[in-house]
């Protein structure tokens, strides 16, 4: 017993105390790594997140995403929603948001921001279950719209391929890319006529051949919505059999729209045609040989690629086949007559 009255510790309960202490720390440290190991299995990896296309490597909010909202203190708000087509969700109390293409932290922010026009400092707890598998939605004038499974390795043309290509009266010039992550958010309007018209003469609109395939041919990024345009249909007018407008198809040349539309009359005047075509406002007027066209079919020259709104005016000749002078004579006096009533 020493002075203060306390028997001194013996060795054996001293070594028991360190063993002790010793598998604390063994197991303790175990037991961090688990749950270190358990946080990174639920986060999602850096290279699953990269693949989105979102540069800050965070996951960004799809349509059919699944969202737990939680506010502290208010448990009426507790509540589970998914992502809407229209990339909105609808939450209590503050109503619909838009958060398609959006992280986790971003939307987390924006509800609480959105919270406290209703709340006093509101804490917000926001995750995501994702849903959707990526897919890139492919709509307007293509055989088969809908979503088409996301490839890394496709571009614009592979996503309109796997969705059948476009319809005989889709608009190649009108072509809009919508993308909600990656470097290009927005709308972007492409012209696909030289990807895609390689081979065939240019139409009166034909994109400049020198666009690069970065430019006419990008690569996608999930979520991203290609729209193909309907094009505006070609008008045939004048002196051809059935005048009026005719529906847009791909590559169809000036001779092709005149078969169309019956073909020329025989008091057609071929040589006086008159093709119109309109780019961004902008009307232009040339003069054509119809005559040349329908001899000389499948020319650059002579038969041209019509474009979605060319109209093309087939005039009449004053003295066409069939029409002698007394007819000229009779048209005359049945005017002086109206005249002088």
């Amino acid at each position: 017993m020493n002075a203060s009255g306390r028997h001194p510790a013996s060795p054996a309960v001293s070594f028991a105390v360190l063993l002790l202490l010793f598998a604390l720390v063994l197991f303790g440290g175990s037991a961090a790594l688990a749950v270190e190991d358990a946080a990174s299995a639920d986060a999602p990896s850096t290279a699953a997140a990269a693949v989105v296309g979102n540069p800050s490597g965070e996951y960004l909010l799809h349509v059919g995403d699944r969202i737990r909202l939680w506010v502290w203190g208010e448990p009426s708000l507790t509540t589970e929603v998914a992502v809407m087509p229209d990339g909105t969700v609808s939450l209590p109390l503050v109503g619909t948001l838009y958060l398609l293409g959006k992280s986790v932290p971003v939307a987390t922010k924006e509800v609480e921001e959105a919270c406290g026009r209703y709340l006093k400092d509101p804490r917000v707890s926001l995750s995501c279950i994702p849903q959707a598998p990526l897919q890139v939605y492919v709509q307007g004038s293509v055989s088969s719209p809908g979503p088409v499974a996301y490839d890394p390795r496709f571009r614009l043309l592979d996503y309109l391929g796997q969705a059948g290509g476009p319809t005989t009266g889709a608009d190649l010039s009108n072509v809009v890319v919508t993308s909600v992550s990656g470097a290009r958010v927005g709308s972007t309007r492409l012209d696909l006529g030289a990807p895609l018209r390689a081979d065939a003469a240019p139409a009166a609109g034909a994109p400049d051949p020198s666009v690069g395939a970065d430019t006419a041919n990008p690569v996608l990024s999930p979520g991203d919505t290609i729209w193909v345009g309907r094009a505006v249909p070609v008008a045939v007018i004048g002196a051809v059999r059935n005048p009026g407008a005719i529906d847009y198809r791909q590559g169809l040349r000036l001779s092709e729209y005149v078969s169309l539309a019956g073909g020329p009359t025989v008091r057609s005047d071929l040589g006086r045609s008159l093709l119109r075509h309109t780019k961004d406002g902008v009307t232009t007027s040339r003069k054509l040989d119809v005559g040349a066209a329908l001899t000389n079919p499948n020319t650059l020259e002579f038969d041209p690629v019509l474009a979605p709104g060319d109209v093309l005016t087939v005039p009449e000749k004053f003295l066409a086949e069939g029409l002698n002078w007394s007819d000229v004579l009779r048209a005359v006096t049945a005017g002086v007559l109206w005249w002088d009533r």
